[in-house]
């Protein structure tokens, strides 16, 4: 009874979500789906285990080629991403700093979760969705991502002593973002 509960309840979402997406109010529609993987990722089966995630499918083309690209920039996108350390403290598989982690997690979650994969994912999934309703471009969205800001680009050595190149960061990512929708 509670897995047909569970399966309505996932039934109503979605379809509250695809009618979100004709209106002016997608980014409600995308903030419901979030919602919605939040509360799958927090049921608990009768084994004890959690049910697989499923990715929302209101997120638009552009922003899961923006997430992809994301993963592959930080970590590969690879498995085992999840254990990765970056040289400045970064971790995870889209290598947050842990105050961003706590901060982003809570603005997604209403509250700071455990990173996981999945976690991640959600997270950076509802954030980029977001800045695309508000208007960034994708190289913005990017030059966000891998500096904090996106005023300009910068280049140098971070308070960690690690150097960086946000320009040729946004670039690399650009290429391939413009080859997973198929531009290039």
């Amino acid at each position: 009874m509670k897995k047909l509960f569970g399966a309505l309840a996932l039934v109503a979402v979605a379809i509250a979500a695809s009618m979100f997406m004709n209106t002016d109010h997608a980014g409600e529609a995308d903030a419901l789906a979030t919602k919605e993987l939040v509360i799958r990722s927090a049921q608990v089966t009768d084994a004890g285990t959690k049910p697989e995630t499923v990715e929302p499918k209101s997120y638009n083309e552009m922003t899961v080629a923006i997430v992809d690209v994301l993963a592959k920039k930080e970590t590969g996108g690879s498995e085992g991403c999840i254990d990765r350390q970056g040289q400045s403290g970064e971790i995870g598989c889209f290598q947050f700093m842990p105050s961003t982690w706590a901060g982003y997690s809570k603005q997604v979650f209403g509250e700071v979760v455990e990173m996981t994969p999945e976690n991640e994912r959600a997270v950076v999934l509802a954030k980029v969705s977001g800045w695309l309703n508000k208007g960034m471009t994708p190289e913005q969205i990017f030059l966000a991502w891998q500096q904090g800001d996106y005023s300009q680009c910068r280049s140098g050595i971070n308070s960690h002593g690690v150097k960086f190149d946000s320009c040729d960061y946004v670039s690399d990512a650009m290429a391939k973002l413009n080859v997973l929708l198929g531009k290039n």
